[in-house]
């Protein structure tokens, strides 16, 4: 079985960023997810979640939607900081930390992601 990586990547929709500065996130963390897919990954990433919250009135509350992409990293076996870290209380950095904790091989650019083929 390939090994499985989460991808974390900023999103900015609670910093207040324009739903076209959110896509424009996420258009970048797929493309992170398709070289990482070529160098023999399974991955998972979050900001696929991007559609499942797009027109959705009431979404769900910050803590629990970290609870809900966050559940994920404890099923990979690494870890990609896709992106600089903009904001102190970010996802991407409680991400990072929980990573961490778990002792996942962590990447801070797509550059350090091993070919796995």
């Amino acid at each position: 079985m390939k090994p499985c990586l989460y991808i974390a990547h900023e999103y900015g929709r609670r910093h207040l960023l324009s739903e076209g500065e959110c896509l424009a996130n996420v258009q970048k963390s797929v493309e992170i997810e398709r070289e990482c897919i070529i160098r023999g990954w399974n991955t998972f990433n979050p900001l696929h979640h991007h559609w499942v919250h797009a027109g959705w009135e009431e979404t769900l509350p910050e803590e629990e939607y970290f609870e809900l992409v966050s559940h994920w990293i404890r099923y990979c076996d690494a870890f990609l900081q896709g992106s600089t870290i903009r904001w102190e209380a970010s996802g991407v950095q409680r991400e990072l930390n929980l990573a961490m904790q778990l002792n996942l091989d962590i990447y801070y650019s797509l550059n350090e992601v091993p070919f796995r083929r």
